[in-house]
């Protein structure tokens, strides 16, 4: 009985050394969109306005109005590059991915008034192959609207990230979480001014993950015409974990495992004994 019982000890040791993978999850919040106005001429009669709408300008940027979802959980040579689908203006969407048991999600609500405007990004991983991951971007695009003359446009969204990482301590994990906010003329030729945030969370570092950011952006319309202008907002997540190359073992594990195997051998040998007697 006592070798038995230190045989049920090794292997336990031994399966203690190879700690069982646990879920991580990811939820990031982003909207509102607010702003403030100011009236660079108090003096000209003309009270600021900002209205959103669907204006005719030369160039909004459409293209990049998207939403995407996807999901990894498998061997190293998969992959959960999001393309994304056409998001048709101002209209509710979600897109949803799933992968054994690893899934994403993107959805967007109340954005035919940016100041009611939701985006919902969703990861979970719980890797049981070698390679496990979900991504979700968003962009909504050039959001367009007419600032009257004189007048100072001050744009803020906020964002939260809430993320509990509790993967295989000895996988390459982590989650990576992205948010643009950018103001610009509408039919601008260059790349807009923005204000981004990144956010870069290890496993091990980062276990669990609570943190609001507020993005802040500016237009000033100094001429005595009305302005056409844009905001947009993009969106991105992205959770992962990778197996590491099993490396050579340490001493000390070759002399557990050799112990362990030693036990079984003896235990092995007196069962075989008994029977015989």
């Amino acid at each position: 009985m006592k070798i038995r019982a230190s045989l049920f000890a090794t292997v336990a040791l031994l399966s203690s050394a190879c700690p069982a993978m646990a879920e991580s999850t990811v939820h990031f919040s982003v909207g509102p969109v607010t702003y403030t106005l100011v009236d660079l001429a108090p003096d000209d009669g003309i009270a600021p306005s900002l209205t959103f709408g669907n204006f005719e300008t030369p160039r909004i940027r459409a293209e990049y109005s998207k939403i995407g979802a996807g999901a990894w959980d498998g061997v190293l040579a998969g992959s959960s590059t999001v393309y994304g689908d056409p998001l048709l203006p101002g209209e509710d969407a979600t897109s949803f991915k799933s992968s054994g048991n690893s899934t994403s999600h993107a959805a967007i609500s109340d954005w035919r008034d940016p100041a009611t405007l939701r985006i919902s990004l969703d990861g979970h991983i719980d890797r049981r192959g070698e390679k496990a991951s979900a991504e979700a971007k968003l962009y909504t695009g050039a959001m367009v609207f007419e600032l009257s003359p004189n007048t100072a446009v001050r744009f803020a969204v906020k964002t939260r990230v809430d993320a509990l990482l509790n993967e295989d301590p000895q996988a390459l994990s982590g989650l990576y979480t992205y948010a643009n906010l950018a103001v610009h003329r509408a039919g601008e030729d260059w790349w807009p001014a923005e204000d981004a945030f990144h956010g870069y969370y290890g496993t091990s570092e980062n276990p669990v993950v609570h943190q609001s950011v507020t993005l802040v952006q500016s237009l000033h319309n100094a001429s005595a015409d009305f302005l056409f202008g844009a905001v947009e907002l993009n969106t991105e997540i992205s959770l992962f974990s990778q197996g590491r190359v099993p490396s050579v073992p340490e001493p000390a594990t070759w002399a557990t495992l050799a112990g362990g195997l030693g036990l079984l051998g003896l235990y092995r040998r007196r069962v075989h004994r008994s029977s015989t007697r």
